[in-house]
């Protein structure tokens, strides 16, 4: 009997780490995703990812062509590892509940708010994320519905599975700002 995936949470800023290999995330970002692809892992995020990827910035600056681009976030949103979950009832009101609970404390990100109820509301064990203004503040204090802890982190390279120098494939992951 094989253990069963952990799951962890993606906030937009990974996802645009990954699309754009940001040279501070990329290594890790693959390394995470090559563990998902073998059943390490469960990636799980907000369909709420889809706005803000797409409204985000290219490394340069330059704004990202919405239609264009809308396939290479797609496909990479779409793999059967990548769980997408809606912002219901539910979770909008334990995401305003935490705005409003933790604004003077840091959570100044109405997406933010998104995010972490999301990944509280789902269970799920880590949120990876490189945003230190509001969201790694709160590591190990905020309770899962399940009642465990949820880990916010930045994730690390020497931390996983995949050798830092192992050769990462990663189909249908074209950069963001890459031209067609």
């Amino acid at each position: 009997m094989t253990d069963a995936p952990k799951q962890i949470y993606w906030d937009s800023c990974a996802w645009i780490g990954l699309l754009c290999s940001e040279q501070d995330k990329i290594t890790a970002l693959r390394s995470i995703w090559e563990d998902a692809k073998a059943g390490k892992y469960e990636i799980w995020t907000s369909v709420y990812a889809y706005l803000e990827v797409i409204h985000s910035k290219a490394p340069y600056g330059e704004a990202y062509p919405p239609e264009s681009d809308d396939k290479k976030v797609e496909d990479i949103l779409s793999q059967e590892f990548v769980i997408r979950v809606q912002i219901d009832v539910s979770v909008a009101r334990l995401a305003k509940k935490l705005k409003r609970d933790l604004h003077h404390k840091g959570l100044k990100k109405r997406s933010d708010a998104i995010h972490l109820a999301t990944a509280l509301y789902y269970n799920s064990e880590e949120l990876h994320t490189w945003d230190a203004s509001d969201l790694l503040q709160f590591d190990n204090q905020l309770k899962c519905k399940n009642g465990n802890n949820l880990k916010i982190i930045i994730p690390a390279a020497d931390k996983m599975h995949v050798p830092l120098f192992a050769q990462m494939h990663l189909p249908k992951m074209p950069r963001i700002d890459d031209k067609k």
